[in-house]
């Protein structure tokens, strides 16, 4: 879907994330409810996105996140130029809701009541168009190379620390051998795909990376800040082009369903490379 507004914080992903449970919740009560069930969280929910906009012209500018936290950060000055919204899932009747829920929104509040504002100006996402994009992902290799849309993101199992492979080009100070992350993320897609289908995938999935880069993106949550007294979490991945192994039935769930954590807060969106 294509979006305008003014102007886009360095930290946006959370008011996207905030605009797909809106636009659920004014479709299907009870759709949102199975994903967002009150004073509980699931363990995984089925769905990726990924925002895409200009981002040749920036700026610093004072931006308040809520009434704690004013911080002197990156401002990406889009002046109305379209900012697209890509959503995928494997649950067809989530993504029904989804749409049926955006058509009825002409408009969303990217400020809160309490913050998100920009040089003290408060800003909204104006809808300008929704569509639906059938991907036709009719896998049929056991080994297929992927492209990110956003960074893939791994992490420790007390979700303390991102895993970044042992590659020579990348920098970073607690890499994990290559073999570890590749069992990491298997295992990540493993436990996802069960939950989601009811079954075991069919053969375990093995990860290699191509040609890829660190990712280091700024990101932010009211739970984040309320439990450690800062504003900016740093959220660190890969971005580029890897190899997957695995059923090709299950491939295909796994690209629409997005890879690694966080997929709901706008990361691991991947798709078959071209070519």
């Amino acid at each position: 879907m294509d979006l305008g507004i003014r102007a886009l914080p360095v930290i946006y992903r959370h008011r996207f994330g905030a605009m797909i449970k809106a636009a659920l919740r004014a479709s299907s009560l009870s759709t949102y409810n199975r994903y967002f069930p009150e004073g509980d969280s699931p363990q995984y929910r089925y769905y990726t996105f990924n925002v895409a906009f200009p981002k040749n012209r920036r700026t610093e500018c004072d931006i308040k996140i809520d009434d704690q936290f004013i911080i002197h950060e990156c401002v990406y000055m889009v002046d109305e130029k379209p900012v697209s919204l890509y959503i995928s899932s494997p649950d067809h009747e989530f993504l029904i809701h989804l749409y049926d829920g955006f058509r009825t929104m002409e408009r969303f509040p990217f400020s809160t009541d309490t913050g998100m504002t920009v040089n003290g100006e408060r800003l909204e996402l104006i809808v300008r168009d929704i569509s639906i994009v059938r991907r036709d992902l009719q896998i049929q290799d056991d080994v297929i190379t992927i492209q990110t849309h956003s960074p893939v993101v791994l992490e420790s199992e007390t979700g303390s620390k991102p895993l970044i492979p042992d590659i020579e080009d990348i920098d970073f100070f607690n890499k994990v051998s290559l073999s570890e992350y590749s069992e990491a993320f298997g295992n990540s897609c493993a436990h996802r795909l069960a939950s989601y289908s009811g079954v075991e995938p069919s053969r375990p999935f093995e990860l290699a990376p191509l040609k890829v880069k660190k990712s280091v993106v700024k990101h932010t949550l009211g739970s984040f800040r309320k439990e450690t007294g800062k504003p900016l979490m740093m959220i660190t991945g890969l971005s580029g082009t890897f190899t997957i192994k695995g059923d090709p039935k299950d491939l295909s769930v796994l690209m629409d369903m997005g890879v690694g954590v966080r997929t709901v807060q706008g990361f691991g969106m991947v798709e078959p490379a071209a070519g």
